[in-house]
């Protein structure tokens, strides 16, 4: 009986937080992309749908810094 309650309670907060998402538009903007190169700096693309979001145009001053081994993190000033 505590396996079936604690679904539940799972099964609503995923919801919940489904739900958010969906409110905020950033549901299904997640995209898979190739790190390329220019010059001898790496270069990120962003997607149009993940800029249009975030309202990141050419020349916005960005930071970027790791926060784990395999995680970067990206602020929009």
């Amino acid at each position: 009986m505590y396996t079936v309650w604690l679904e539940y309670l799972l099964q609503e907060l995923i919801e919940k937080i489904e739900k958010e998402v969906k409110k905020r538009g950033f549901f299904g903007l997640e995209r898979r992309i190739k790190v390329t190169k220019s010059g001898n700096s790496l270069v990120i693309r962003v997607p149009r749908e993940i800029a249009k979001s975030l309202k990141l145009e050419k020349d916005t001053d960005i930071t970027i810094y790791p926060t784990e081994k395999r995680k970067l993190i990206v602020e929009i000033e």
